[in-house]
C-alpha cells in the first residue's frame, strides 16, 4: 500500500511561470490515476445546448448523469437538461478514471451525486440521485460499479462488500423484501 503520510508542496506563481504539477511516486495505481484525471477534467468545461440556442458552460462535477436518446446527448444537471454535442463514448473516454460510470449502454452516472442504490427485478439496481431522480445500473455494468468505486475513498470496501453479498444473494433477499445499499454500506429496510 501507499505510505499515509504524503508530502505536498504549494508553490505561488512568480510573474511569467506557467502552472504545473509534478507528481513524484513509486508506482501509479487506480487512486493516482484517479487523481490525475480529476485534475486534468476538474478545468474543463462541457458546452451545453438549450432549446433557444443559447449556449451554456458547464461544470463536470455539475452533472448529474448524461444519457443518449435518439442519437443525441444530453447532460441532466440538478435541474436543467443540455445537449451536449459529443457521442456517449467520447465523454466516456474524456471522463475515464473520475467520478463519472458507464451504468447502462445509454447512460453515464456521476457517481459522486448516488444517495442510493436498491436491488431490482433481473440484477439491476436502481439509483437515487442526491436530486432525487431515479435511474438504472443495467446487471451487466453492476460488476464494473465495483472497480469504478473501489478507489473513490470512504466506506467503499464496506460497500461492496454489502454489494457483493447482494448480488450473490439477489433473489433471497428482493424476496425478503430487504432492498437498499446506502452509501455507509448498511442494508436498509
Amino acid at each position: 500500500g501507499r505510505d499515509a503520510s504524503l508530502k505536498i508542496i504549494v508553490e505561488e506563481l512568480k510573474k511569467g511561470q506557467e502552472e504545473e504539477i509534478i507528481i513524484r511516486t513509486g508506482g501509479l495505481d487506480d487512486q493516482l490515476l484517479s487523481l490525475i484525471s480529476s485534475i486534468r477534467t476538474s478545468r474543463e468545461k462541457l458546452s451545453g445546448f438549450q432549446p433557444d440556442g443559447s449556449i451554456k458552460l458547464l461544470e463536470p462535477q455539475d452533472v448529474y448523469y448524461f444519457e443518449a436518446v435518439d442519437n443525441r446527448v444530453f447532460a441532466y444537471c440538478e435541474k436543467e437538461v443540455y445537449e451536449v454535442h459529443k457521442k456517449l463514448y467520447e465523454l466516456e473516454e474524456q471522463f475515464d478514471n473520475t467520478d463519472f460510470f458507464r451504468s447502462s449502454k445509454s447512460v453515464i452516472l456521476n457517481l459522486a451525486k448516488v444517495y442510493k442504490l436498491t436491488p431490482v427485478l433481473g440484477g439491476r439496481f436502481e439509483v437515487l440521485l442526491n436530486n432525487g431522480e431515479k435511474s438504472t445500473i443495467s446487471r451487466q455494468y453492476v460488476p464494473l460499479l465495483k472497480k469504478s468505486w473501489k478507489c473513490k475513498g470512504g466506506n467503499a470496501n464496506e460497500m461492496f462488500e454489502t454489494l457483493d453479498f447482494l448480488y450473490r444473494h439477489y433473489d433471497d433477499l428482493y424476496a425478503a423484501c430487504l432492498c437498499g445499499v446506502e452509501h455507509d454500506g448498511s442494508l436498509g429496510q
